[in-house]
């Protein structure tokens, strides 16, 4: 019996316990939001005391300041990353041409009359789509044409690295 009542002592000691630190808590939380409440209406009449004192001159300054420490910062990133853009505009513009060089030149090969012997396939001549770059990229049509004879074709076969496996073979 003494254990049955000890036990239901226990727990009304832990209920007990936890209504007052809720009790405890809620009051605590319903203190410092009064509080912060009260500090913010005090700022809020500082600020509006200070605003209605200070002269024209002081505002120029405030304003002065806020440029200075955002505004020209702000303007010097954008001129270095408008730099950049303009740095990495004339190396994209050099991988271009190579790029675009290189696969006329491997085109070239590839319509070639020595290349479609080499391969047995027929492929047609026609007119392709070619990029020139003066400044404005403007594309223009021209007809890709085979070598007239066989020391053209080596020629080219030579000035490309990307087809030599592609060499007709010598008869």
């Amino acid at each position: 019996f003494r254990q049955v009542v000890k036990v239901h002592q226990k727990t009304v000691d832990s209920y007990l316990e936890d209504v007052i630190l809720n009790s405890m808590e809620s009051t605590a939380e319903e203190q410092s939001r009064e509080e912060i409440q009260r500090m913010a209406v005090e700022i809020n009449n500082i600020a509006y005391e200070m605003e209605t004192r200070q002269s024209n001159l002081q505002s120029e300054e405030i304003v002065a300041e806020l440029v200075y420490s955002f505004l020209i910062p702000e303007v010097r990133k954008m001129t270095i990353k408008e730099k950049v853009r303009q740095v990495q505009r004339k190396h994209i513009h050099a991988a271009h041409q190579i790029i675009h060089g290189n696969t006329e030149t491997a085109v070239e090969q590839l319509f070639s009359p020595g290349f479609q012997q080499a391969t047995s396939v027929d492929i047609p001549q026609i007119g392709l789509l070619s990029v020139t770059s003066t400044g404005q990229d403007v594309a223009k049509q021209q007809e890709i044409k085979p070598p007239d004879s066989q020391s053209q074709q080596d020629k080219m076969y030579e000035e490309s690295p990307c087809i030599e496996s592609a060499r007709p073979p010598e008869q």
